[in-house]
């Protein structure tokens, strides 16, 4: 029997770049990967009254690749309508940027968003995203360029707005609240019934509980980390290192697998971070020569030990804030006027002690010396 190839032998004949560029181009469907991607297609496939689905997680934890597997899944799926509509649009794909002025421009987002609904309004008065501030303020009002995302989002159809780097909607305009940012997002998903899903770090936190409302409508995702201290999570981890390290297109393969507790450590187990680091000493290797990635190699491009402190500190502070402390829930419960289980218990065990038998009567001082 053939053994099967970790990654076509042919490359090794090929250029540094083009070796590069594929091993840059493996992703591995890790299972943190697919617990997150087959929550969020469910979500957006039957959201069932939802109209907003929040992803978070530690930055570098996978967010981007996960948003591009479901874009491609999104496409699949409408592979047959897009026979029969040339003009639908399955899917749109968007990044907030970060503002310019301290402050997010929902005119600059409503722009974008046209563009990649390939809108005919927006390309007939040749609204262009470079050329955006010559516009004149008549051809460009926020309400304007509003109704007409949503006319175009009723005419092309998409099944879905991934929005990445949501996380960026916080910077607001002094005066507003940050209640009306997601308010926006929620009221375009309704008007023109398209979920919304939201991708960013724990920043994007505080917009889960902003009010009743949201968060009946809202859906979340939790792209969690790998966690040390787990031992199944510990095992997936090292399994993620096997695979990268199989997949590397070196005449010697590398042993990372004996450097896991290093790589997971400069990665705080974040898949996304770990990939990146492992793309820059792969080029290192390849630029000297080297028939294999080295220890050396990793130490000389690893993040540092400052940038990984404030990484896992960030990543702590926001998965303190996903924990359910029990106080939380007793709150809730008395709000509810259902935590009256110890009150009940101790009126219980006092009903019980002054009950007596029958027969039997209460204690009472006899009178004597008569």
């Amino acid at each position: 029997m053939v053994k099967e190839e970790n990654f076509p032998q042919s490359l090794l004949e090929q250029s540094i770049s083009d070796r590069l560029a594929y091993f840059e181009g493996i992703t591995i469907a890790h299972p943190k990967l697919q617990e997150a991607h087959q929550k969020l297609m469910t979500s957006i496939m039957e959201p069932c009254g939802s109209s907003i689905i929040l992803v978070y997680g530690p930055s570098g934890v996978g967010k981007s690749t996960l948003c591009q597997k479901s874009i491609q899944k999104i496409i699949e799926s409408s592979k047959e309508k897009i026979v029969e509509d040339p003009g639908h649009v399955p899917v749109v794909n968007t990044e907030i940027v970060v503002p310019s002025f301290g402050k997010f421009d929902w005119r600059d987002y409503y722009i974008r968003c046209l563009q990649m609904l390939k809108d005919p309004v927006c390309e007939r008065r040749n609204i262009n995203l470079f050329d955006y501030p010559t516009i004149p303020k008549e051809r460009r009002s926020e309400a304007e360029l509003r109704r007409t995302l949503e006319n175009s989002c009723i005419y092309r159809g998409p099944k879905a707005f991934l929005i990445d780097e949501a996380q960026h909607l916080s910077m607001i305009a002094s005066g507003r609240k940050l209640g009306d940012q997601i308010n926006y997002i929620k009221s375009l998903a309704s008007t023109t019934k398209v979920v919304h899903v939201l991708f960013g770090t724990y920043e994007l936190l505080p917009f889960r509980n902003l009010s009743g409302q949201l968060s009946r409508r809202n859906i979340d995702v939790h792209f969690s980390r790998y966690r040390a201290d787990v031992s199944s999570e510990a095992k997936d981890f090292f399994q993620v290192v096997y695979t990268f390290q199989k997949k590397m297109p070196l005449l010697e393969e590398p042993n990372l697998v004996g450097h896991w507790q290093y790589l997971y450590e400069r990665s705080v187990g974040c898949v996304g971070t770990l990939k990146l680091w492992l793309n820059k000493a792969l080029q290192m290797a390849l630029k000297e020569g080297a028939t294999t990635v080295t220890l050396k190699h990793l130490e000389d491009r690893c993040l540092s030990v400052a940038q990984c402190d404030k990484m896992i500190s960030d990543i702590l502070e926001g998965e303190t804030k996903l924990i359910e402390l029990e106080e939380n829930r007793d709150r809730l419960l008395m709000m509810l006027g259902l935590n009256n289980t110890k009150g009940a218990n101790l009126e219980e065990n006092k009903r019980r002690t002054n009950k007596r038998d029958v027969g039997l009567r209460s204690p009472v001082r006899d009178i004597v010396g008569r």
